[in-house]
């Protein structure tokens, strides 16, 4: 839908003039077509697994046709009607396996890509220069100051946010040993924007970057070992030594 809408200004976009629409390879007709067709897979298969989960994809849906048509040309409600979609896609995904969503979880999703759309929207001045207000109206109302003055109000709440979230978790202290990784790759991925690298697409740099790679493999693999690894069997062994001689658990 947003493809067929920015059709005319994609076609002018050194990037996005690539996309299967404004580059003629799928025709607006067969956009429609597939766009219907996602939308009544999705919401068919949404309310198979949960019906709670089709009135989030309903909210989510809502909320893009709102930016498209609307929003996407305010500054700031731009920002958040992105940061709000990713968040709205963390709290489908939690509803889908039934689990509760922590505050601290919503939190740093809405910051994560708060942090994000700043990156994207700072690129495509760059990319753009002169021609950026042309593309989108939002453009023009953005300053690369403005932008990095923005970023310095997100990203000490997004690394604070995320510390809580793993001290405040299950596995506590443990799970902290997360939080370099994390600030690696937020200060991986402002190195690369300053360096005048693509990060207005977040899978791009996932897919091209080598030390980003290591740096979510790495995330990946010590959040296992604290979940399923050693530090539940040490708080097991724990546990268990306690009640076997009676240990008085005294109130933390």
């Amino acid at each position: 839908m947003n493809d067929l809408v920015d059709v005319a200004s994609d076609k002018e976009h050194p990037i996005k003039k690539s996309r299967p629409i404004a580059s003629g390879e799928v025709t607006a007709f067969q956009g429609r077509l597939l766009a219907a067709s996602c939308l009544v897979v999705g919401l068919s298969l949404g309310f198979y697994e949960r019906p709670v989960l089709a009135l989030i994809f309903v909210a989510y849906l809502v909320l893009n046709v709102f930016y498209i048509f609307s929003l996407k040309n305010f500054a700031i409600i731009d920002i958040l009607c992105i940061s709000a979609g990713f968040v709205l896609r963390a709290v489908a995904g939690v509803a889908a396996i039934h689990v509760q969503p922590s505050e601290w979880f919503l939190l740093c999703t809405t910051l994560g890509a708060m942090f994000l759309a700043l990156e994207k929207r700072r690129q495509e001045i760059n990319l753009l220069a002169e021609r950026s207000s042309k593309h989108r109206v939002s453009l023009s109302q953005y300053t690369p100051l403005l932008l990095q003055r923005m970023e310095s109000v997100i990203l000490p709440s997004l690394v604070t946010s995320y510390a809580f979230y793993s001290f405040l978790s299950f596995h506590g202290k443990f799970l902290m040993v997360t939080v370099p990784i994390v600030l690696f790759g937020i200060m991986r991925y402002q190195y690369l924007s300053e360096s005048n690298k693509n990060t207005g697409t977040p899978e791009d740099v996932f897919w091209y970057d080598r030390p980003t790679q290591i740096a979510l493999v790495a995330w990946v693999v010590t959040s296992m070992i604290v979940v399923y690894g050693a530090p539940a069997i040490w708080l097991q062994d724990a546990a268990q030594i306690a009640d076997r001689f009676h240990v008085q658990k005294l109130p933390i």
